[in-house]
């Protein structure tokens, strides 16, 4: 008897609401949970593609444009367009350490960038391949010349990664293989600029030696660019 009590005591409707209490707390805990891992797996997948980003996509070249005005002939018929020879009286430095090559790509100078510790060569092509060496030049006239020197490189952290730490006014040079050094003073930063949007390699610089420092957004999709120019 007592045995048929107890089992109808815990079969009454009242023990029968408290297990169903039960139950429904257990599932609200385990599908709270199942969410945490979810969200924690995909985080780090994120972490994961956006440190693995997509290759630098090459929409910004232009084969229309002029990248040195400066080598057109005299012969040439060029209207409202002022054609001055190079006038630089820039400092020369020693650059017998400069190698020639690195994986097969030209060295064609260095980036220095003291307030974020960059000091790389700078190749002198860009592909998926060179960009695994360091930075490259994407487009442009020569190294220090009149025009807009574009140089590309991956958003890692030795790198390109810390240009998102320079501001407008720092500077950084560039070194020539023949020598000649040229520091330029940032004068803009866009942090989100369309891959296919080509103004900003534009090379009408009114004869002013400039440069453009290319590299992606986390997302990949987009471009992070800092602008600068000759600090005379």
């Amino acid at each position: 008897m007592e045995n048929e009590k107890k089992k109808i005591t815990e079969n009454s409707p009242k023990n029968e609401g408290k297990h169903f209490k039960h139950d429904r707390k257990n599932l609200i805990i385990t599908i709270i949970s199942i969410s945490v891992i979810v969200l924690i797996i995909f985080l780090l997948i994120w972490q994961y593609l956006s440190m693995r980003q997509p290759p630098i996509q090459y929409e910004f070249k232009d084969e229309n444009v002029s990248t040195n005005i400066s080598n057109a002939d005299d012969s040439d018929d060029i209207i409202g367009v002022q054609i001055l020879e190079p006038q630089y009286n820039d400092e020369i430095v020693d650059v017998s350490d400069f190698p020639d090559k690195i994986n097969n790509y030209d060295v064609v100078g260095k980036i220095v960038i003291d307030k974020i510790n960059i000091t790389s060569y700078i190749l002198g092509e860009t592909s998926d391949d060179s960009l695994k060496y360091g930075v490259t030049k994407f487009y442009g006239p020569e190294i220090n010349t009149y025009g807009n020197y574009c140089i590309t490189g991956h958003n890692y952290k030795k790198v390109f990664g810390p240009l998102y730490n320079l501001h407008v006014g720092d500077t950084f040079y560039l070194v020539g293989k023949d020598g000649r050094k040229v520091t330029y003073e940032i004068t803009e930063i866009l942090p989100s600029v369309k891959a296919d949007d080509m103004s900003h390699i534009e090379q009408n610089t009114d004869n002013k030696r400039k440069v453009t420092l290319i590299t992606c957004t986390m997302s990949g999709i987009t471009r992070y660019l800092v602008k600068a120019e000759e600090k005379i």
